[in-house]
């Protein structure tokens, strides 16, 4: 969810705009000396993978009924999203990670947050679930495009996954999803 700030956090003064350069004008409270930029949520999404190029499929209905996920969770305050990539994916599957890769950052929209997108790799083993996750699975790539559901526009996990096969050389894009575009 986006914060737009009309009252000061601090002293609850009514924030009037203040010209900040290239930003525009930005609410301002008088009394604090403060500019309120616009804030929202950081958040991380791993797509953990193994030897084999096996990747790890998360079915959590709090999430989503219908598709299953890659492992993600926020970022709390004092972390790196490195550091939160590492954590979220043993909280919620019990595994620790040998290695993590950025993959990029892509807005979410309908969250209203920023996804900061990682390649975790772990040799091929068991998981210990949190409460949020009720399955997982090591899916090959095409079932975990299955897995995924169609393509549906500005979603993370589909860019990743196109991203994953193309820099392994394991397959493409298309040959996941014929005939739907990554958007």
């Amino acid at each position: 969810m986006v914060v737009h700030y009309q009252y000061c956090p601090f002293c609850g003064q009514k924030l009037i705009p203040r010209s900040a350069g290239d930003d525009g004008l930005v609410p301002y409270c008088e009394n604090c000396r403060q500019m309120w930029f616009d804030s929202f949520s950081s958040c991380v999404i791993v797509l953990t993978y193994n030897e084999f190029h096996e990747v790890v499929m998360t079915y959590q209905p709090h999430l989503s009924e219908k598709h299953w996920v890659y492992t993600s969770g926020f970022i709390n305050p004092g972390e790196t999203a490195e550091h939160a990539a590492w954590r979220e994916v043993k909280e919620e599957l019990g595994i620790e990670l040998q290695r993590v890769e950025n993959a990029g950052t892509y807005w979410f929209a309908r969250g209203g947050m920023l996804m900061h997108a990682f390649f975790g790799y772990t040799p091929k083993c068991s998981f210990t679930f949190s409460d949020e996750v009720k399955e997982a699975v090591w899916a090959d790539v095409r079932t975990a495009a299955k897995l995924a559901g169609p393509v549906r526009p500005k979603v993370a996990d589909f860019f990743m996954m196109a991203d994953f096969v193309t820099r392994n050389h394991i397959c493409t894009a298309e040959d996941l999803w014929p005939g739907q575009t990554i958007t």
